[in-house]
C-alpha cells in the first residue's frame, strides 16, 4: 500500500537553469527548513564524484540526527530526476518500507514548472491513518514550503 503526495509550483528561470538549481545538494538544505513533525534538511552528502548521474548515492541527515541514503534511478536533465530513498531507522521504519521522490520540470511560458512527486511504500495498511496524516499534511506541506523558498530564490536570481 503506498500513499502519494505532489506539491509544485511555477518559477521564472528557464528549465535548465531550475534543473541544476534543484539538483544542487549543496544548497538543498537551505530550502528545506521542515515542518512541525518534519525536520529540516541539514545535510546532502553526495558519494562520489559529480555530477550525479544514475546511480549515484546521497546521504540525507536532518535535524533530529535521522540519516537515509538517497539512490538516483533517473537524471535526465532538465526533464527529471528520480530517487528512491532506503535505510529507514525507528520510528519511520515501522511506518514505511521505502519512498520515491520524484522532480519533473516542463517549460511553462518564460520559465519552468516544477512538480516534486513523493510516493511511500506503507509497512502495513495499519499505520495508513497515521501516516496519511504525517505524510499527507505534514510532509507534503514542507514540500511546499521548500518549493516556494526556491521559487523565490530563483526570481532573484532571474530578476
Amino acid at each position: 500500500m503506498q500513499i502519494q503526495v505532489m506539491a509544485q509550483a511555477v518559477v521564472s528561470s528557464a528549465p535548465e537553469e531550475t534543473f541544476s538549481f534543484v539538483t544542487d545538494m549543496d544548497r538543498f538544505p537551505d530550502f528545506f527548513p521542515g515542518n512541525l513533525l518534519i525536520p529540516s534538511v541539514t545535510r546532502v552528502e553526495v558519494q562520489g564524484e559529480l555530477p550525479q548521474k544514475v546511480g549515484t548515492l546521497r546521504t540525507v541527515t536532518t535535524a533530529d540526527g535521522t540519516q537515509v541514503t538517497e539512490r538516483v534511478d533517473v537524471f535526465d536533465p532538465p526533464r527529471e530526476h528520480t530517487y528512491t530513498l532506503s535505510g529507514f531507522r525507528p520510528p519511520n521504519s515501522f511506518l514505511f518500507r521505502g519512498a520515491q521522490g520524484r522532480w519533473l520540470l516542463s517549460a511553462e511560458g518564460s520559465g519552468t514548472r516544477i512538480e516534486w512527486h513523493y510516493s511511500y511504500e506503507l509497512s502495513t495498511p495499519l499505520v495508513y491513518p497515521l501516516v496519511w496524516l504525517v505524510i499527507g499534511i505534514f510532509w507534503r506541506r514542507a514540500m511546499q514550503d521548500c518549493l516556494q523558498r526556491m521559487q523565490t530564490a530563483l526570481s532573484l536570481s532571474t530578476a
